[in-house]
């Protein structure tokens, strides 16, 4: 080989060399920038634990500062809590085999010993001193989203069944009554008390069922809306000396069915405030359909209430603070008219544009 193309190799080889190295200092540049950026945690550390640099970012959401990092006080190994080392051993192994980790998530201790829940996931980047980049995403907002999806469905399946469970065992309560009270007069009265109480015992738990999955409510499902007001009431009041008053005005429209769900709910609540509490000898209810809102009314003749007394009544058992809610949630407006000796009367509204979804045919 002539000196003229060993010359020329050693150039070539001299300017590969300058090259990568121009390119491994933008890549550290860009990297940098990147960092520097704060959109995610970002920290180099080696396997054992020690980290040797991090942003700002990763600072913040672990709670500790550069002065705490520059006295070596960072550690990833110490900041894990228990229940992750094998999923942090697992992407140890998966660096020295395949140079990258796949993301998972886990938690930090932080320095004040509470916990963030972060995306973790990393990269080798030297080998031979064992030392990789590691990519930290907060997941603190969405975990409290989760909690709070989470309790807002405990929330929500707790009403139904209080709903469903509350009024099946209200009708039971009023058909034994009367059943005890026919049994050596009319034995016969007292067996279809008994036969219907055990008939609402079934369609209460299958109710109750139905609403842990959502589903919608059978009286919905087999009509419209002011129909299954109506047969709620007659079930409820079945073999009992209650007067109902059913009145529909209007020309009826179908309303969304979470509007007519909880409209339904109210409605029931209503009927089992007046069955438990008033002593009422009539209730009226009442379904108008008007051409900008529908107005759902149910009055009773019963002894009524103070209005100032509602406070003091909500926690015994009423549930006007969960008709309240109801009402909230469908953008209905609700109000309660009562005094004693006089009644009560409740009254929702719920505009048509906020729970409309077309005419019944």
């Amino acid at each position: 080989m002539s000196q003229q193309t060993l010359q020329r190799q050693r150039t070539d080889l001299l300017e590969e060399s300058q090259q990568v190295e121009v390119a491994l200092r933008q890549s550290e540049a860009k990297f940098r920038r990147f960092a520097e950026s704060n959109v995610l945690g970002v920290y180099v550390a080696d396997f054992n634990g020690a980290i040797f640099e991090a942003n700002d970012a990763f600072l913040e959401m672990v709670g500790y500062t550069q002065d705490d990092l520059s006295a070596n006080q960072m550690n990833w190994a110490n900041m894990t809590p228990p229940q992750y080392v094998q999923l942090d051993q697992q992407a140890i192994a998966e660096q020295k085999t395949q140079g990258v980790c796949s993301a998972f998530e886990k938690e930090y201790y932080r320095k004040d010993g509470s916990r963030v829940p972060v995306l973790f996931g990393c990269a080798v980047f030297d080998a031979e001193q064992q030392r990789s980049i590691g990519f930290v995403l907060d997941l603190s907002d969405r975990k409290r989203a989760e909690a709070a999806s989470v309790l807002e469905e405990r929330n929500r399946i707790a009403r139904e069944i209080h709903d469903t469970l509350a009024q099946a065992f209200t009708s039971i309560i009023v058909h034994l009554d009367v059943a005890t009270r026919k049994l050596t007069i009319d034995p016969i009265l007292a067996q279809e008390c008994i036969q219907t109480s055990y008939d609402l015992a079934q369609s209460g738990l299958s109710e109750a069922r139905r609403s842990v999955t959502a589903l919608r409510p059978l009286y919905l499902e087999d009509g419209d809306l002011y129909n299954a007001l109506c047969q709620l009431a007659r079930q409820m009041f079945a073999h009992s000396p209650m007067q109902l008053v059913f009145n529909q005005e209007g020309t009826p429209y179908s309303l969304l069915p979470e509007t007519e769900h909880h409209l339904l709910r109210i409605g029931q609540e209503a009927l089992m405030n007046a069955c438990k509490y008033a002593k009422a000898t009539e209730i009226q209810l009442s379904l108008r359909y008007e051409p900008a809102q529908c107005v759902l009314q149910i009055k009773d003749n019963g002894i009524g209430f103070a209005l100032d007394s509602v406070s003091d009544t909500v926690g015994s058992g009423f549930g006007l603070l969960g008709m309240t809610e109801r009402a909230e949630r469908i953008g209905a407006q609700l109000t309660i008219q009562s005094a004693l000796s006089q009644g009560t009367e409740i009254l929702v509204w719920v505009n048509q544009d906020m729970g409309h979804s077309g005419n019944l045919s």
